[in-house]
């Protein structure tokens, strides 16, 4: 589910984290969770998901500590983020944990230079156009992206 965006991880661990008493301080929570992994899982799958748990807890604490200019532009303090997380996870658990999140931050910034680029094509080819750049930009997460598409909104896009 990571791998296709049916899951997203960072979403999950702070509904986990929900669940933890009001009084437990973060660590105390981050424990339980691991404890519940211990629990509820068998190997090798327990041990894949405390690395991913610990490899994400390591990445979180690092990025409150990222030095990032003030004067910083969106996608300039994104790179930075973006290289931090390659850097301490690698690009494999970087892509499994974020990719995602990475694809959809993408899109944003295509669907910009699209708007632009394609306000003079016929609306059929506009639409075709604006489907091939989700296709090409979401790749294997175009499914689960899809799948919690507000159809209103994708109605307001082809109307534009």
């Amino acid at each position: 589910g990571l791998r296709n965006g049916e899951i997203v991880f960072t979403w999950e661990i702070w509904a986990l984290r929900r669940n933890c008493p009001p009084d437990f301080i973060p660590s105390q929570c981050d424990a339980t969770l691991l404890a519940f992994i211990d629990k509820n899982y068998d190997s090798p799958e327990k041990e894949a998901l405390k690395d991913l748990f610990e490899s994400y807890l390591k990445y979180e604490t690092e990025v409150r500590n990222l030095q990032v200019p003030d004067n910083a532009s969106f996608t300039e303090r994104y790179e930075l983020i973006k290289n931090k997380r390659r850097e301490l996870l690698g690009r494999e658990k970087s892509e499994l944990l974020f990719g995602l999140e990475e694809s959809q931050i993408s899109f944003i910034e295509a669907t910009q230079n699209y708007y632009t680029s394609s306000k003079n094509l016929p609306p059929n080819e506009r639409v075709q156009k604006y489907n091939d750049l989700k296709k090409k930009t979401y790749g294997g997460y175009l499914q689960a992206v899809e799948k919690r598409e507000d159809l209103y909104d994708n109605y307001r896009v082809e109307l534009e």
